[in-house]
This record gives structure tokens, sequence and C-alpha cells, in this order.
């Protein structure tokens, strides 16, 4: 496994995302209604990357499963907004809290019998766990009422939920950064290279992968809870499909697992991309976003970030 640079404050990387930034800031300014939506999206694809990226980004165990984490946010929004009746901000302000109280505590729980598997097992126990919280919200139709797609009434506007979504971008981004140059970050990425040798060193192993997944989780519930502001409407399939799990997972292999910038870069090229193939070839679009992971995890297991420093000198 190759070594992950640790950024400071010269980092090219950094840079480059505060230009992103930049022009995420400025962007409703000058584009039209659907360049403002494609930026919407974008970000949310960010924020789940960045979520993602925080664990097993920087860990390397790899799980299938944050879709759980995803779809109790967007649960969280129904609840304030259509079950308690409250109004945007405070409706946001509440289903942000619930939905971190929720996903961490689950996430919390559920990281005793998890985390202490690896590989193979470890993947399939967190895709068999979303696929058992859909089951379950299914049966009992806590999202859907009556069979029907859930839905709120609209709160917000476009202008609101950009940069709604740009505030918590900028948040998450800055935690995987912080959290990355922090004592946490380096001991994951140590158990990520080897994880003996770092348990050899003294790291608790298990007390920092339970960090990362209990914030990483959080951070994809906070996701979650926009979704609903922006879509008004949801299906269990749509919250806690494998598609879920698999979108912050494919975001941040293209563009880089465990770097800063890679997440925005991987959210470009998914959004643009999946679009592509999925007005192309329907329901096989996922079979050549596969293939195409596949070829990036082979030729450049760094992804974008990776041969970006490779042909401007950086190291990997």
């Amino acid at each position: 496994m190759k070594a992950i640079k640790i950024p400071h404050h010269k980092d090219p990387e950094i840079a480059i995302s505060y230009a992103f930034f930049a022009i995420l800031l400025l962007l409703p300014l000058f584009g039209g209604r659907w360049i403002s939506n494609a930026g919407l999206y974008l970000m949310l694809y960010s924020i789940m990357g960045y979520s993602w990226n925080i664990f097993s980004g920087l860990t390397n165990i790899v799980s299938f499963g944050h879709a759980v984490y995803f779809g109790l946010g967007a649960y969280a929004t129904f609840i304030t907004v259509r079950d308690l009746g409250l109004v945007f901000p405070f409706s946001a302000i509440l289903s942000t809290a619930l939905a971190s109280a929720m996903c961490g505590a689950i996430a919390y729980i559920v990281s005793y019998p998890f985390l202490g598997l690896r590989g193979l097992s470890f993947a399939i126990c967190t895709l068999a766990f979303a696929e058992f919280m859909a089951i379950l919200f299914t049966n009992t139709q806590l999202v859907e009422r009556g069979r029907e797609v859930a839905f709120i009434p609209a709160q917000t506007d476009l202008l609101t939920n950009y940069y709604m979504l740009f505030v918590l971008l900028f948040l998450i981004w800055t935690v995987f950064w912080k959290s990355r140059n922090s004592k946490l970050g380096l001991a994951l990425i140590a158990i990520g290279e080897n994880e003996d040798a770092a348990s050899s060193l003294g790291i608790d192993v298990f007390s920092f992968i339970r960090k990362a997944y209990v914030i990483s989780a959080i951070c994809m519930g906070i996701a979650g809870a926009c979704l609903p502001y922006i879509v008004l409407s949801a299906t269990v399939e749509t919250l806690f499909g494998v598609e879920r799990s698999l979108m912050p997972l494919v975001i941040c292999i293209i563009g880089g697992r465990g770097s800063i910038l890679g997440p925005l870069l991987g959210a470009i090229i998914m959004h643009f991309l999946a679009e592509y193939l999925r007005a192309t070839f329907t329901y096989l679009h996922w079979v050549f976003l596969g293939a195409i992971v596949i070829a990036v995890h082979i030729f450049e297991p760094l992804g974008i970030v990776g041969y970006l420093r490779r042909m401007f000198g950086g190291t990997r």
C-alpha cells in the first residue's frame, strides 16, 4: 500500500480545494438554474465522499453500508418536517442535530460487532446491515406511509439549499482535513498501512477506528438530512439502496482515497459521468461505472489525485 502524504499549509491540494470553494461560492451568481442545480448535487456528492473518506479512505477498511446513515439522516428530516410540522430554519437545525445523534449512537453500537472484522467479512456485514435497515423501514413503513412515496412540503428555494450545502460541505471538508492532520488521522493512516505494526507501536486500533467510524456516520447522516429539502420526496430504495452505499466509494476511488482533494474531483466526474451513462445505458450504467472503478484501482490506486501528484512531482 502506498504511503499517503500528510497535508500542511502549503499543500497544493488545499489551495486547489479553496479555489473550488471560491468557484462554488460564486457559481449561482454567474450561472443559470441548471448550473446551480448541478453545483448543488456536486456538493451533496462531495459531502458523502468526505464522510466515507474519514473512515474508509484513511483506514483502508472498505464500508459498503454507509447508506444506513444517509437514510437515517433523511428520516430525521421527515420526522421534523412531516411529523412535527417544523419550518425552516428550525427544522434544518433540529433535523441535523437528530441525524447526528441517531447516526452517532447506532454507529457506536454496531462498531462492537463490526469493527473486529476485516476485508470481505467487514464489507459483507456492512452491506447486509444496510439491507436489513431497508427491510425494516419497508415493513414498518417508517418512510413510506401506506406504500406511498414519502414527501415534505417545499420549505426552501434552490439558492437556500445551495448555500446550506455549501456551508455543510466546507465544515465537513474542514473536519476531514483537521482529522487527517490530528493524532487520530496519523493513527488511522498507520492502521491502514499495517495494522499489526500500528498495534505494536501502542496504537489502540479499535478505539481509533471506532472514533473514525462514528464521525464518518455522523457526517453521512448530515448529508442525508439535506436530501429531502432538495428532492422533497423519497422511498426506502432511494435512501437505503445499494446505490447510496456505492456512490461515496466510487467518488473516493476515482478522485483519490484518503486525500483532501479527491472527493471534490471524484464528485465532479461522478455526477457528469453517471448522468451521461444513465441517459445512454439506463440500468446498465453501474456496470460501466464499476468497470471504470476497477480500471482506476488497477492502474492508479490513488485515483486522480495520485496521478496529479505523479505528474507534478508530488509524493504518493
